[in-house]
């Protein structure tokens, strides 16, 4: 499962194609541009649904610094621990 902003990249990469014609480069770089933004903002992303999970946590009165959160997001998403 990819998070909103993965699906987002993974759906601007999809458009990228090799440009033929001076609006096409325009129209590439300004994709590219889009994408590293996207890229930028997948820290800040996964740093949201942790700290919503340990808030989850907290009004359960469930401790929120047994690393549950980050093994919940790394198994969800596929991803590595950082």
């Amino acid at each position: 499962m990819k998070t909103p902003m993965q699906q987002l990249i993974q759906s601007l990469k999809a458009e990228q194609m090799t440009a033929s014609n001076e609006w096409q480069t325009g129209y590439q770089k300004a994709l590219s541009n889009v994408i590293d933004e996207a890229e930028s903002m997948l820290e800040k992303e996964m740093t949201e649904i942790i700290e919503s999970f340990h808030t989850g946590m907290e009004m359960q009165d469930l401790d929120p610094n047994s690393g549950i959160a980050e093994e919940y997001y790394s198994l969800r998403f596929k991803t590595k621990e950082k």
